[in-house]
């Protein structure tokens, strides 16, 4: 089975590289990361391990998911003086780390034998070299051949919970081989709801009750495929939509919008009318006023006329 290293992990002094520290070129990066990354998730407050497998179009990635010191302390005490140089970041926190491998898938279920000293063996051959540097860059690693065993021995799930397959012991051994042949994903010593309600994995395990009951509880709350709405994929050319309170509503308000610049303009020529018609007649008023005061004057006039003559 063809097997390169996958690390995903900060180093000395660079945080996490979302292009991964260590990986092969033909890795699908979005995808493997979004794995990854809900696999660490609280990893710190777990005290152990989780170990991870899945596969998607013809590659597959499995590993380790830990605080990198406890592993080696923990699975391989032997090896903690080569590695511990590695257990911490510049600033003194503990490295959270994903180690494992990418491989492509057989096509048999089938194991490829790696033991956690294998893994580990990956990390001081790939990223160890490059601990101390100071600049982000991915280490692009190879394929190599490795020997492969033969799995028997399937597990039932102990439970299904909206398509999440729930098992109580790890079966890590399980799905990678099972991961040769079809696409999955799956995690195990799952201790928080929210690992899985980022949906990365069709499968879990887990001994915390509060999980089992945080999916049966977010299961009764999934609407039931009758509340959902049906919806006609092939309306016939008289099927008119349907429109909601809201929709006739805006509607009505922009008819009424739309209509009021029209009632202003349709009433401004009886406006300019009535003023010209109130114009004319004050004029007219002014005229008559002023004809019948030139009359009075004259009458004035003759009357004096006709004085003065006696």
């Amino acid at each position: 089975m063809k097997i390169a290293p996958l690390i995903y992990s900060r180093t000395l002094h660079c945080d996490f590289n979302s292009n991964f520290a260590v990986r092969p070129k033909n890795l699908n990066v979005a995808w493997a990361r979004d794995i990854v990354r809900a696999s660490t998730k609280e990893i710190g407050i777990l005290n152990d391990i989780r170990r991870v497998v899945a596969s998607k179009d013809g590659i597959g990635i499995a590993g380790v998911a830990c605080i990198f010191k406890f592993f080696v302390e923990k699975y391989l005490p032997d090896k903690v003086q080569d590695a511990e140089k590695c257990f911490r970041d510049e600033r003194g926190r503990e490295v959270k780390i994903f180690l494992g491998y990418a491989f492509e898938m057989s096509g048999q279920k089938e194991l490829p034998s790696i033991t956690d000293a294998d893994i580990l063996q990956m990390f001081m051959d790939t990223l160890a070299p490059e601990w101390d540097r100071k600049f982000v860059e991915t280490v692009y690693s190879n394929y190599s051949e490795y020997d492969i065993k033969i799995f028997l021995g399937d597990k039932k799930p102990v439970d299904n919970i909206n398509g999440v397959e729930i098992y109580r012991d790890d079966v890590f051994n399980q799905f990678l081989a099972s991961a040769q042949v079809k696409e999955l994903s799956y995690c195990s010593n799952v201790n928080q709801f929210d690992i899985w309600q980022e949906g990365q994995f069709s499968a879990i395990s887990t001994s915390d009750n509060s999980v089992i009951s945080g999916l049966k509880s977010a299961q009764k709350k999934k609407p039931s495929p009758q509340s959902q709405p049906t919806q006609n994929t092939q309306p016939t050319q008289s099927t008119q939509p349907v429109q909601t309170t809201n929709q006739q509503f805006s509607r009505q308000q922009t008819a009424t919008t739309n209509r009021r610049p029209q009632d202003t303009t349709s009433s401004s020529p009886i406006l300019i009318i009535a003023l010209i018609v109130i114009i004319a007649a004050i004029i007219g008023s002014v005229i008559i006023f002023n004809s019948n005061d030139v009359e009075e004057r004259q009458q004035e006039s003759s009357l004096m006329s006709q004085t003065i003559m006696l």
